[in-house]
């Protein structure tokens, strides 16, 4: 529930302020921003992450501030800033491997490989994500798993190859008990039997992902699902579902103000 957590780290930040504390103010910090990226809003969380590192270097805490190359880096990858997010993974790379925290290493090398995968640089995310998988694997880190075998499939050309990929992935989000991630992998689920030209039973994972996102609130990956079912509901035929699939995504994507929101409206309007 991001509502719910968004008021836990607003009130952990309003603590931490409070005591002066650099090191809770790099935790609540590291925490706001992986709230506001579940929410759509990665350019908060940029400056966020960054704060959170500022505060850990001066609290002396480098685990906090490895968390927060790893949280700057997911926050600049949905923003698209590629580069910049492969700079952040691979410092927090660099840090969690000094401190011989495997899950954390892993975490990151996911990020890396999403920055990389962004890019079209397939070979360098396919090893780094195989890399997230291994580590994540090694500890036990069910998240770490869920992230890296759905990170694997997006050049899987073999649909079959894919299918499995993504069931093995939304069994350890079931495990791990996150919801919204399996929200995430059932989204893919559905593109798999869209491409199979299973187009019913497509559209019905994408309604039952729409309902997980707004149950959880998770209103950044909800854009991505109705930009996905306004194509499926136009491929089906039926135009007036079409287009209110595709003002509420619209309407969600102008509120993330990234890089590509100017281009959302159109863009719909000429497919449709």
């Amino acid at each position: 529930d991001v509502q719910r957590a968004g008021a836990d780290a607003d009130e952990m930040l309003a603590l931490a302020r409070a005591a002066r504390n650099a090191a809770f103010l790099a935790q609540a910090l590291n925490r706001r921003a992986f709230v506001e990226m579940r929410r759509g809003q990665a350019r908060l969380a940029v400056d966020t992450a960054a704060e959170a590192i500022s505060a850990a270097r001066k609290a002396g805490r480098a685990d906090l501030e490895a968390a927060g190359h790893f949280r700057l880096a997911e926050a600049q990858f949905r923003q698209r800033a590629n580069e910049a997010a492969a700079k952040s993974a691979t410092q927090a790379i660099r840090c969690f491997k000094r401190l011989r925290e495997t899950g954390g290493e892993g975490r990151a090398w996911w990020a890396l490989a999403c920055a990389r995968s962004a890019q079209g640089r397939v070979a360098e995310a396919d090893r780094a994500a195989a890399t997230a998988l291994a580590l994540a694997r090694r500890c036990g880190d069910r998240y770490g798993i869920g992230n890296a075998t759905n990170l694997l499939t997006f050049s899987e050309t073999d649909v079959a190859k894919r299918m499995q990929l993504l069931r093995q992935s939304l069994a350890a989000f079931e495990a791990a008990g996150y919801v919204e991630r399996q929200g995430v992998v059932t989204h893919n689920l559905a593109i798999a039997y869209s491409d199979l030209g299973l187009h019913r039973r497509a559209r019905r994972l994408l309604l039952q992902v729409g309902g997980i996102y707004r149950r959880t609130r998770a209103l950044g990956s909800l854009a991505v699902t109705q930009w996905v079912l306004c194509d499926l509901e136009a491929e089906l035929g039926d135009l007036d579902a079409a287009r209110a699939s595709l003002e509420e995504a619209v309407a969600l994507a102008e509120a993330k103000q990234d890089a590509l929101s100017r281009a959302y409206r159109p863009l719909s309007e000429g497919r449709l």
